[in-house]
């Protein structure tokens, strides 16, 4: 998608010099919102997907706990085993 595509960066207010872009995606990208929700949605069910064996965090009252989504932001609660690595 950023094939000849180039950039630069602004630091301390003065604009750097251009460099092409090789991998990843600019801040401010048309394109960022839809690739959050495109591999969040898919990690979302991953991580309830049985076959993946994934254990959430118990609380006290009984309820696990495995992911919290809200807008551009992914916390994951997981118990510390190796399988969850």
């Amino acid at each position: 998608m950023y094939k000849e595509a180039q950039t630069s960066m602004v630091v301390n207010g003065e604009r750097g010099e251009a460099f092409t872009m090789e991998r990843a995606v600019c801040q401010g990208c048309l394109l960022t919102p839809y690739l959050y929700l495109f591999i969040t949605n898919v990690m979302g069910y991953m991580v309830l997907d049985p076959s993946y064996e994934i254990e959430g965090l118990i609380l006290l009252d009984g309820r696990q706990v495995w992911d919290q989504m809200f807008a551009n932001d992914t916390i994951l609660f997981l118990k510390g085993t190796i399988n969850n690595l």
